[in-house]
């Protein structure tokens, strides 16, 4: 109980305080955080279009409790064709994702679709407090 009571103090106003669109290295290396306030939050990922590679969300996660609500590209620099864009994912969470603390795991991967298997992988882990 102690644990979730220092969760509340320090974690969760840090969470709200930063902004959950971030980079990938950012948001990928750390939890992200959030309470019933904020139910949804975007996620941007390096992407290259041009080549066939696209970021696709794998199918081992709960759509009860979350479900992807928008996805599009960003452009970083104008009037490059084939220039490297931010693939930008938007997801929101269910009133049942915070009925307790939980932890929800998402992975993207980022590949062809002629092509299987990745070796570039991304996995976002979300923990919702009531």
């Amino acid at each position: 109980m102690k644990i979730f009571k220092l969760i509340r103090l320090f974690l969760i106003p840090l969470c709200v305080a930063s902004s959950i669109s971030a980079t990938p290295a950012k948001v990928i290396d750390k939890p992200i955080l959030l309470t019933s306030k904020q139910t949804t939050f975007s996620v941007s990922l390096p992407s290259n279009p041009s080549t066939g590679y696209s970021w696709v969300l794998q199918g081992d996660y709960n759509a009860a409790l979350i479900q992807p609500v928008e996805q599009h590209y960003v452009i970083i620099k104008k009037d490059l064709p084939g220039a490297p864009r931010l693939d930008q994912w938007t997801f929101k969470l269910s009133k049942l994702a915070f009925q307790a603390p939980t932890h929800i795991t998402l992975k993207l991967q980022y590949v062809r679709p002629w092509e299987t298997g990745s070796t570039n992988n991304k996995t976002l882990n979300i923990i919702t407090m009531p």
